[in-house]
């Protein structure tokens, strides 16, 4: 398919060629004595002022310098006559997911959150690929996606999840557990758990670790404070780097503002490849991971004596 692809942007008048390669299941190329025989794998690909587009027309939810994980790989070989050479996949295709969570407590003392997702490039790929491949129908994806997060899903929508040329936008309502009333309400900011768990189980490892794709997961919480609470605890604010190439990184920003706690989670993926030597920094990396995103916002209840204290001083 892929040289038909490449047939018919000649036909265009484009200059189009083949991309060669491996796929990650086949093994690496040896690029001091490679043979015809190594490579398993073909995409089309074409230069525009000198900036490499590639596509593989063969998956369905492809489109230009978005490839399937499988030939993300770093040694591909460019088949065009007079410039054949060798270049590098993994940094061809990105991924942004970006989540949007407002929560607050409404007229009845229910806390409630609308959580608004939107997936862009490679993640939108991603989400294409997961909501097809492994759901029925919407509904399907509804109640799956109430059971991982273990709460029931209202008001769910799904935008262009069917053009791959656009970006996904996910939202739902949800209504934990919370009402006002009690002295201290336990209120856990990170819902939308991006890690619910340590991928990295294993004592020891082997071979390098491969990440799917390059990626920026993004998450902006925003809570309301209501009235007659204060805050009483807050996660510390971190950040945290696998290695000094900033191969993996996590920031991870909690404050105040007015009448609102404004959380900020952000994850990126700079290099696919963790060579094993880092393993043991890498499950620590992780670990930390998932203990800061599962501690708590607590609020405390303004006393009558601490009510009027505050309302002196803002008079």
């Amino acid at each position: 398919m892929n040289f038909l692809a490449i047939n018919a942007l000649k036909a265009a008048c484009i200059d189009a060629f083949p991309i060669i390669l491996s796929t990650r299941s086949n093994g690496r190329i040896p690029i001091t004595h490679p043979s015809a025989s190594a490579f398993n794998y073909s995409i089309a690909g074409i230069l525009l002022d000198d900036k490499l587009y590639c596509i593989d027309v063969s998956d369905k939810y492809s489109v230009w310098n978005i490839l399937p994980n499988k030939a993300l790989i770093s040694q591909a070989r460019i088949m065009k006559e007079g410039n054949t050479r060798w270049t590098d996949l993994t940094k061809s295709s990105k991924g942004v997911e970006y989540i949007t969570s407002i929560y607050e407590f409404a007229d009845d003392g229910q806390y409630q959150g609308e959580i608004t997702s939107t997936y862009r490039d490679k993640s939108a790929q991603e989400f294409r690929r997961f909501y097809y491949n492994q759901h029925k129908d919407e509904q399907h994806y509804k109640d799956e996606l109430a059971k991982k997060i273990a709460l029931p899903i209202e008001d769910i929508k799904i935008e262009d999840v069917a053009d791959i040329n656009k970006e996904v936008k996910r939202s739902f309502v949800v209504k934990p557990d919370l009402v006002l009333g009690d002295e201290f309400l336990y209120i856990d900011p990170m819902l939308i758990k991006h890690f619910a768990e340590n991928p990295f189980k294993a004592e020891a490892r082997k071979f390098p670790i491969q990440f799917n794709y390059l990626e920026n997961h993004i998450q902006i919480v925003r809570i309301d404070i209501p009235d007659g609470y204060k805050v009483e605890e807050l996660p510390e604010s971190i950040t945290y780097v696998l290695d000094e190439d900033n191969t993996l990184k996590f920031l991870y920003h909690v404050a105040v503002n007015g009448n609102t706690v404004d959380v900020r989670y952000h994850y990126t993926i700079n290099d696919l490849l963790v060579l094993q030597t880092k393993y043991p920094e890498l499950q620590d990396f992780f670990a930390k991971i998932v203990s800061k995103c599962s501690e708590m916002i607590v609020l405390k209840k303004i006393g009558e004596d601490e009510a009027v204290s505050i309302t002196e001083t803002e008079a």
